[in-house]
C-alpha cells in the first residue's frame, strides 16, 4: 500500500510514468507525485512503514501503562525497574 506524498491518495500500485527525457518512473497514479509505503495501524490510520504505531495509538498505550503502574507499591515498582533495567519487557 502506498500513500502520495502531493495529493494523499493511498493506493495500491505505482503507475509506470515516461518523463520527458525517456526515463521510466514510477509515481502516484493520480498527481504522478512521489509516494511513499505506508500500512494500516492497528486502529485503522494510515502511518509509515517505519512507525510501529501511529500517534493516537502511541498516546493510548502511554495513558494505559500509566494507569497499569499505580497498581503497584513503591516496592514493587523498584523490582520491576531492577528487573527491567535495559530489557524489553515482554
Amino acid at each position: 500500500m502506498y500513500k502520495c506524498e502531493e495529493c494523499g491518495l493511498i493506493f495500491e500500485e505505482p503507475r509506470k510514468y515516461i518523463d520527458d527525457t525517456g526515463e521510466e518512473l514510477l509515481v502516484c497514479p493520480d498527481c504522478i507525485g512521489d509516494y511513499e509505503e505506508v500500512h494500516q495501524c492497528e486502529c485503522g490510520e494510515i502511518i509509515s512503514i517505519y512507525e510501529k504505531m501511529c500517534k493516537n495509538c502511541k498516546k493510548d498505550t502511554i495513558i494505559r501503562f500509566k494507569e497499569l503502574l499505580k497498581q503497584f507499591d513503591e516496592e514493587q515498582l523498584e523490582y520491576i525497574n531492577e528487573y527491567y533495567d535495559g530489557e524489553e519487557i515482554k
